[in-house]
């Protein structure tokens, strides 16, 4: 199964209209950026939405929660190679 595009799990997912998803194709046609930071810029989806999106699109967890610097254990983090966590999806606290 090919991965779904980040406009149709927007639209489909989080409610965007398509139109918005049509109006930021236009965009980039004269513009090099990347779809999602289009959106953005137009306030068509919020930075939120998009982080959530991104993650479903390439099979990531999304964590909901914002999690506090200070609750991040810098001496752990360091001993856990970022290859590791990645192929675990962890994020060592």
């Amino acid at each position: 199964m090919s991965a779904r595009l980040l406009g149709e799990i927007l639209v489909h997912d989080f409610g965007l209209d398509p139109d918005e998803v049509s109006r930021a194709l236009q965009v980039q046609k004269e513009d090099s950026r990347r779809i999602g930071e289009i959106l953005s810029t137009l306030g068509s989806v919020s930075p939120r939405d998009l982080a959530a999106a991104l993650a479903r699109q390439f099979g990531y967890p999304f964590l909901e929660e914002r999690i506090d610097d200070d609750k991040i254990d810098l001496e752990l983090l360091s001993r856990v190679p970022v290859s590791y966590a990645k192929q675990r999806m962890i994020l060592p606290m």
